[in-house]
């Protein structure tokens, strides 16, 4: 697991609330800072042509 999120093509999406990221996230992982997860489809809307963009 280590070497996967060590791989700078891995996109992690943390998907967690904010208050959640706040306390803590994962290393150089997206973080929608929504509030409500019902949110999260309306954040990956705003970065589908990032992710298009990698692996």
């Amino acid at each position: 697991m280590e070497d996967f999120l060590e791989d700078p093509e891995t996109i992690v999406l943390d998907v967690r609330n904010e208050y959640e990221t706040r306390i803590g996230s994962f290393k150089n992982s997206l973080i929608p800072e929504t509030k409500h997860f019902p949110d999260l489809p309306e954040y990956i809307q705003e970065i589908k042509n990032y992710l298009k963009t990698r692996k």
